[in-house]
């Protein structure tokens, strides 16, 4: 099996976000979260710890600031800064994803239907 060969499919959807699977030509399947302009890559094990930490999170009540949510690989929290936006810092291996509460929104209810 080649790269064009690669089966992929929609896992959940809204307008701006997507997580999409990869059953690669190794015979691996691997995950990927697009936010914006940035797309995360999971293995099945990264996957399933990111599955199991987003549980954390997903129901806190919107602008609770402070740590939402940490795991030896991720960390949420949320602050208010100076211009009195509400930011959302998301961290996952190799990146940290600043989100504001309109794209936050849209993330939770991404995540939701996971």
């Amino acid at each position: 099996m080649n790269s064009m060969d690669m089966k992929t499919d929609i896992v959940a959807q809204t307008d701006n976000f997507i997580v999409w699977k990869a059953d690669e030509p190794d015979g691996e399947t691997t995950y990927h979260l697009e936010v914006n302009n940035i797309t995360v890559h999971f293995f099945l094990e990264e996957w399933e710890e990111f599955l199991s930490f987003k549980k954390q999170f997903i129901g806190i009540p919107k602008e609770t600031t402070g740590i939402l949510a940490e795991s030896d690989s991720y960390l949420v929290n949320c602050e208010k800064i100076d211009s009195g936006d509400i930011v959302y810092n998301f961290e996952i291996p190799g990146a940290t994803l600043f989100l504001f509460e309109d794209d936050w929104a849209e993330l939770i209810e991404l995540l939701r239907d996971l």
